[in-house]
């Protein structure tokens, strides 16, 4: 588009400027019908050609997430920790798919690697399910739904890039190559791409020397200013910072998290713009985190999960998080951006938040954290510089913790449930989960919960111990037909094959089989338990326990594994 500039005012200053004209000729007023006079007569060069100037170069847009690990085959390699088939070629990132296309580029950091179960020379660093150590393993099948889902930067700078080692991460660094993405976290690998004649770069750092190092700001910095005079923007991924719903602050100085040095993620973030990043990514607290405008660029402190099914901790504000939009300028100066509010419920995987719950933390972190330079989040989400004004917003919602009485009722309970309201809600979804796949593969049931909400007992329980079902952590079922059970002598052979059907389903979602007791009432018993996911925070089990009175010293009796059901 071309705008055609005001000529008039040119024209009477280049009048001004030239010499008086000759007297009038009345021979040439003749013969010109008058007083008309041309510009030659006047002496000036001819009417100038229209004047058009160009419109302002429009912005580059990016659409930003923090962490995706879409499901691993370790330590199961028969898939129970991958979610269900899914047909639509972003799976699980299908709700955002739209809004990552639509970007001129999109950034996410991969947490993990993509390599076949089966590897020779891709070795796990746990050892098999050991506490506390995590090692994620993506089918390389799950590998081109980052393309259809629009993504264009990958960091791969992280600390389970080396999950399964250099086999593993070389392994991967191949399947981006083959999809056409590009990436960076080892070192020498800096992402580039083009954006309408625009060289725009992506570095990504770490806190582990496997990649470029964050901590080493010398060196850090350095890297990021040979690179900014390369290109026209400059966008820098650092994976960095403690983890955890009770981190969502930044502290000033380093964070130290399991004895390792996080990082100082304020003096970093400061010092990459200052060397000539245009645009600062943040992720790996698992948690959101403040954004900050600083000389004029935006730097987003965590931009929390994206899209990570099962072994993570979703609870609180760990389910909570971000896809940022953001619009630079041709030079890299922030232009505009926006927020959109996510949730991850349950097992995982992203979903549009109605509630936008994310917004209110946001604002409320950048504020607290940066009185002076802390982005304004608006309440639809816009990003708006300091000291600029937007409605007023709600007060951000308390830390989550799980109360001694469940109070929400299940909606869309399964046929024949009662006492349902007492579930935990992670056990509630499923629930509900196992009904909808039980039914859709032929075995109909019905749901019992068997008490009510936890309530001090005289006794402990069946064996002298706190049971699940005291904590809201386990439901029996019935299977629909079974109506005639009467002192339990029929109950278990006669439904071999929807046994296995449905105990099948409630493996795969992660659900403890807690025994087939000869009864009338508790056929079939599923159980939860928080302390062998990664789903649930330990210490609010610990809370719950703590309320349980005399029933709590049988605690670690309660955490006892039942055999997992037969397939045979």
């Amino acid at each position: 588009m071309w705008r055609l500039a005001a000529l008039a005012p040119l024209w009477v200053a280049l009048g001004a400027c030239a010499s008086a004209p000759p007297p009038p000729d009345p021979a040439h007023d003749d013969e010109h019908g008058g007083s008309e006079v041309s510009y030659y007569t006047l002496g000036l060069p001819p009417a100038p050609s229209p004047i058009f100037q160009p419109e302002p170069e429009p912005p580059i847009t990016l659409a930003a997430v923090g962490d995706i690990m879409l499901g691993s085959t370790y330590p199961y390699p028969d898939g129970r920790d991958l979610p269900p088939p899914d047909d639509r070629p972003a799976g699980l990132m299908s709700p955002f798919a739209e809004l990552l296309q639509r970007a001129d580029l999109a950034f996410g950091n991969l947490e993990g690697v993509t390599v076949a179960h089966d590897h020779p020379l891709a070795r796990p660093k746990c050892d098999g399910l050991k506490k506390g150590c995590f090692a994620f393993r993506m089918p390389p099948a799950f590998a081109p739904q980052l393309a259809a889902a629009g993504f264009d930067l990958i960091s791969m700078a992280n600390n389970h890039v080396l999950d399964f080692g250099e086999a593993g991460r070389e392994a991967t660094r191949a399947l981006l190559d083959e999809l056409g993405l590009a990436y960076s976290g080892k070192r020498g690998d800096i992402a580039r791409r083009e954006v309408r004649g625009r060289k725009v770069s992506m570095i990504a750092l770490s806190n582990y020397d496997h990649s470029y190092l964050l901590n080493d700001l010398a060196d850090a910095t350095a890297i990021i200013a040979a690179e900014a005079a390369a290109c026209d923007i400059l966008v820098v991924s650092f994976h960095g910072g403690a983890e955890g719903p009770d981190r969502m602050r930044i502290p000033h100085g380093p964070e130290t998290f399991l004895g390792r040095n996080r990082g100082d993620l304020r003096t970093f973030a400061r010092a990459a713009v200052d060397a000539g990043a245009d645009l600062v990514l943040g992720h790996g607290p698992h948690v959101p985190r403040a954004i900050e405008l600083y000389q004029g660029r935006l730097i987003a402190y965590s931009l929390g999960n994206f899209a990570t099914y099962k072994r993570f901790n979703l609870t609180g504000p760990n389910g909570l998080a971000f896809v940022l939009e953001v619009a630079l300028a041709p030079d890299g100066a922030f232009v505009s951006g926006r927020a959109h509010p996510l949730v991850q419920r349950g097992l995982g995987g992203p979903e549009p938040d109605p509630d936008a719950q994310v917004l209110p933390l946001l604002r409320d972190l950048s504020r607290k954290d940066f009185p002076e330079t802390g982005a304004v989040i608006a309440p639809d989400g816009e990003i708006l510089p300091p000291g600029e004004n937007s409605p007023p917003m709600p007060a951000p919602p308390a830390p989550a913790v799980i109360p001694a009485v469940f109070p929400a009722v299940i909606p869309d309970a399964p046929p024949g449930a009662r006492h349902l309201d007492g579930l935990h809600p992670h056990l509630a979804h499923l629930a509900r989960q196992l009904h909808r796949e039980a039914v859709a593969a032929g075995v109909p049931f019905r749901v019992i919960f068997g008490y009510t909400p936890y309530t001090r007992r005289a006794r402990p329980g069946p064996g002298g111990m706190a049971t699940w079902h005291q904590f809201g952590l386990a439901f029996d079922v019935l299977i629909a037909d079974r109506k005639d059970i009467g002192d339990g002598k029929r109950h278990f052979a006669e439904d071999a094959a929807a046994w296995r059907t449905l105990g099948a389903i409630a493996e795969r979602l992660g659900l403890v089989w807690g025994g087939s007791w000869r009864s009338s009432y508790d056929p079939f018993h599923f159980e939860w338990h928080p302390g062998d996911d990664s789903v649930i925070n330990r210490e609010d089990l610990r809370r719950l326990l703590a309320l349980a009175g005399p029933d709590g010293k049988d605690y670690r009796a309660t955490w006892s594994i039942y055999p997992a059901p037969s397939r045979d």
